[in-house]
């Protein structure tokens, strides 16, 4: 089964998202209130951000379909991903190149503190937030760097075409059926 992304059981969703516990052995009318709870809590999530609309559209009607696609399984052309996977790997390395020429000197790219201190201390570029460990280097913040260097736009298309490798060119293949 392909999921899009480790979301995580019942219990861990309504925990974070809640922050309230399932009893450990619930009685239904427990459970019940909880997912009404859940639910209720994320209807009008959506509700604020404008995206129930979208939700009840496309969202929800995609859900027997990926239901089916999950049970049934589909074809990919393990062929097709294989060249693909080349091709951004030459991608990636030119991005890589770029950025190092950039920044002036070579460093592990996909490193956050090692970014940081290029971005930072070596480029003087405009800190916009501080996480515990020291000054974001997140999307958002690349984006509002845009405008000071052109090493921000090519840090997001590393990351993005670097992504893409890793989570479905390269992937995919692996979680084919020998059937």
């Amino acid at each position: 089964v392909i999921s899009a992304g480790n979301i995580g059981t019942f219990n861990e969703v309504y925990d974070k998202t809640l922050l309230v516990k399932v009893p450990d052995f619930p009685e239904p009318e427990e459970l019940l209130n909880a997912n009404l709870d859940l639910e209720a809590h994320l209807k009008a999530k959506l509700e604020n951000q404008n995206g129930l609309d979208i939700f009840n559209k496309f969202d929800l009607p995609l859900v027997p379909v990926l239901h089916a696609m999950e049970q049934e399984g589909f074809l990919i052309d393990t062929e097709i991903l294989s060249k693909m996977s080349l091709e951004l790997a030459t991608d990636i390395r030119a991005l890589e190149k770029a950025i190092h020429e950039n920044a002036g000197e070579t460093f592990n790219v996909a490193s956050p503190k090692q970014l940081a201190r290029i971005l930072f201390d070596k480029l003087k570029l405009t800190p916009t937030r501080k996480t515990k460990t020291g000054f974001s280097t997140d999307s958002d913040v690349l984006e509002k760097l845009e405008k000071e260097h052109p090493i921000a736009r090519l840090l997001i298309d590393y990351r993005e075409l670097s992504k893409l490798k890793s989570t479905y060119v390269d992937s995919l293949p692996l979680l084919v059926s020998p059937k």
